[in-house]
């Protein structure tokens, strides 16, 4: 889910950390973890735009993220071999 949501962050960084918190809310996970990946998610993206990131701006898109309704979770996509 990080690298996922880390592939908004040319456009916005905010965005991928919302997008983060709907992603894990949707797959069950709590708000307070998904909350202790937000440094990880910052040390990922920090250089991808010159203006400064901070912790506290990726927490405040995670928390926003589960105030909305959630989602379903993600399904593993079946591999067919022949």
């Amino acid at each position: 889910m990080l690298d996922r949501a880390a592939d908004y962050a040319p456009d916005s960084r905010n965005k991928g950390a919302f997008m983060l918190g709907i992603w894990a809310n949707a797959n069950g996970y709590r708000r307070d973890e998904t909350l202790n990946t937000a440094e990880e998610y910052v040390w990922m993206v920090q250089g991808v735009k010159s203006t400064p990131f901070t912790v506290d701006e990726a927490r405040s898109a995670i928390r926003s993220a589960y105030t909305y309704p959630q989602k379903e979770p993600w399904k593993r996509r079946e591999q067919l071999y022949s």
